[in-house]
C-alpha cells in the first residue's frame, strides 16, 4: 500500500508543472486573421536588393496557422531581378506572451530575370522569425525565409531574404 501512495505521490509531483503549463494554453485562445506586409532584402547567393512582401494568415489554433505571401523586388549589382514571388506555408507558432517565435514550412513560386533571360520555379520554403506584439493589435516582426533553390533556364540561385515588417490582427 505505501509504494502505490509513494509512486502516486511521485507521479502527480513529476506532472503537475504540465497540467499548469496546459492550464495556461487552454486559456491562451488567440485564434485570428493578420495581414502585414515589409520590406525584404532577398539575397541570390552573391548579391542582394530591396523589395516588399505582403503578408496574410489565419492562424487555426494557438500554435498552427496558414499562410500566403506574395512579393516583388528589385534588381541587384549581378542584373538578377525578383520579378514576383508566392507562396503558401503552414506556420507554427509559439506564443510567449508579447513575444512569438515562428517557423513557416511551404512551397514557393517565384520568377526571376537575368538580364534578358526570364524564369519561373518552383520549391520548397521554410524560414524562422519572430513576433513582437504592439497596443491596438498591430505587430512588428522579422524573419529569414529560404524561399528556394532555383534551377531552371540557366538560371541557378538560392533566393533567400530577410524581411523586417508591420502587421495587423483581426
Amino acid at each position: 500500500m505505501k509504494r502505490w501512495i509513494a509512486s502516486g505521490l511521485l507521479s502527480l509531483t513529476l506532472l503537475l508543472p504540465l497540467a499548469k503549463a496546459q492550464a495556461f494554453y487552454d486559456e491562451y485562445n488567440d485564434i485570428y486573421t493578420y495581414a502585414g506586409g515589409g520590406l525584404h532584402i532577398w539575397n541570390d547567393g552573391g548579391d542582394s536588393a530591396l523589395g516588399f512582401k505582403l503578408r496574410f494568415g489565419q492562424h487555426l489554433n494557438t500554435f498552427v496557422g496558414a499562410e500566403v505571401q506574395l512579393g516583388h523586388g528589385g534588381t541587384n549589382d549581378n542584373d538578377v531581378g525578383l520579378d514576383w514571388l508566392f507562396g503558401g506555408y503552414a506556420r507554427f507558432a509559439l506564443p510567449l506572451g508579447h513575444f512569438t517565435p515562428f517557423a513557416k514550412l511551404g512551397l514557393t513560386a517565384a520568377s526571376l530575370q537575368v538580364a534578358d533571360t526570364s524564369t519561373t520555379d518552383f520549391g520548397l520554403g521554410y524560414g524562422l522569425g519572430v513576433e513582437f506584439d504592439l497596443p491596438r493589435a498591430f505587430y512588428l516582426d522579422i524573419e529569414y525565409m529560404s524561399y528556394m533553390a532555383a534551377d531552371a533556364d540557366n538560371v541557378e540561385t538560392d533566393l533567400d531574404a530577410l524581411t523586417l515588417g508591420v502587421g495587423y490582427k483581426f
